[in-house]
């Protein structure tokens, strides 16, 4: 649906990009947006929706909402009974950033890069066992839940 309303703005009569509405919220919201990174994310999208819809305070790039949210996440998950070993902490690293650009992952996206380098799927499973799916589905809820 993002990439959907991002093609949409782009078309006749509007011609925007995200770039374009970021900069336009900067100059009429000043003091409510943080600075983009050079980067341009069509997930940010996702960030100009919410201060939009009055779901946020200032608008800032998706990617920070979403290290924000591993933050919380992986702090609450580790301070229970079992805790993250160095490999999977690495994964999730990996997980987040892909989260960040991609607003998802799914098994799928594990055999692809950066994924595919440190073995795909079948590592995935081995370091998170039988585990791996509700792993996927708690960091996808936990860095997406106010997106």
């Amino acid at each position: 649906m993002i990439q959907t309303l991002h093609e949409e703005l782009q078309k006749q009569p509007y011609h925007l990009t995200t770039e374009k509405l970021w900069a336009a919220y900067s100059i009429r919201h000043p003091d409510k947006v943080r600075e983009k990174s050079v980067v341009n994310q069509l997930a940010d999208i996702i960030s100009l929706i919410r201060f939009q819809l009055n779901q946020a305070q200032e608008i800032r790039p998706f990617s920070d909402d979403v290290n924000l949210r591993f933050r919380d996440w992986i702090f609450a998950k580790n301070a229970g009974p079992k805790q993250f070993n160095e490999e999977q902490t690495e994964w999730l690293h990996l997980i987040r950033d892909h989260i960040s650009t991609s607003m998802s992952v799914t098994p799928d996206d594990l055999e692809y890069t950066p994924f595919d380098g440190k073995g795909g799927l079948g590592r995935f499973y081995q370091i998170f066992g039988n585990d791996y799916k509700t792993i996927l589905t708690e960091i996808n809820i936990a860095l997406l839940e106010a997106a």
